[in-house]
């Protein structure tokens, strides 16, 4: 499977969230939500690196 980049209105959708509540999350010193990366003049998301901190959150909520 290869790389997949996702938008900031795809983070926002998956995660259902803010985007203030986003950029919250990218500073949280326990568990920071990755940083995006820059295109030019557009934020994305590397799709692994998402879905590793769903799991990572699953993975906490769930002990």
């Amino acid at each position: 499977m290869g790389l997949r980049f996702l938008s900031l209105r795809d983070v926002l959708d998956r995660l259902t969230i803010s985007r203030s509540l986003l950029y919250e999350l990218i500073k949280d010193p326990v568990q920071p939500f990755p940083a995006p990366i820059h295109i030019g003049r557009r934020s994305v998301w590397v799709e692994n690196e998402v879905e590793s901190y769903m799991r990572a959150v699953l993975s906490t909520a769930r002990r």
